[in-house]
């Protein structure tokens, strides 16, 4: 679903920003803060990212997509990778 997601942001950001920003930062914002919902909101951060690319580089949303992203670097997830090497 992910993949599916970033590919939509990727083909249609630009035209879907005044859209989908909402929803992501509403989702944020009102999210549980409960493990369980750790990759959900992985996923959003990720889509936020992506989605800012998208955005001109003087938009005010840039900063609070960029501090989202800080601040969910430093939050444990429950959700593990496995990286074979």
């Amino acid at each position: 679903m992910l993949n599916a997601a970033l590919k939509v942001v990727d083909l249609h950001g630009k035209e879907t920003v005044g859209t989908l920003w909402p929803v992501f930062d509403d989702f944020m914002g009102k999210s549980s803060k409960s493990a369980h919902y750790d990759a959900v909101k992985q996923a959003v951060v990720i889509l936020m990212g992506s989605l800012a690319r998208h955005l001109d580089k003087d938009d005010p949303r840039i900063k609070p997509i960029v501090l989202r992203l800080i601040q969910a670097l430093s939050t444990p997830s429950q959700t593990v990778f496995l990286m074979e090497f």
